[in-house]
């Protein structure tokens, strides 16, 4: 997958606390969807197979979200505040295979 520099400057704007979290996120989305494309879609980062949305990330103050999109059985919204609490590299993959499938 390439990477948008848009999507480098968003991060780069986020507190450094979020800015790690969103880094991760970012990288297991690569690794989970390395067929997809990295955009930019309602002013935040979202990830795209095929032209389907997939995923969105978005960042806030103290906290950063990772958005799955997909029918009612797959879609799943994550907050996540600190690395204690984002879910594991497996379970993100997971999520985002049902969510492009």
């Amino acid at each position: 997958m390439d990477r948008d520099p848009r999507v480098d400057d968003y991060i780069a704007a986020m507190a450094p606390p979020v800015r790690a979290l969103l880094e991760h996120l970012r990288e297991a989305v690569h690794r989970a969807l390395p067929e997809g494309c990295e955009t930019i879609k309602w002013k935040v980062p979202h990830y795209t197979v095929d032209g389907c949305n997939i995923a969105g990330l978005a960042g806030f103050k103290a906290h950063c979200s990772l958005g799955i999109h997909g029918d009612p059985a797959t879609s799943r919204y994550v907050k996540i505040a600190a690395f204690d609490k984002m879910p594991p590299d497996a379970e993100l993959t997971a999520m985002l295979h049902d969510a492009r499938d």
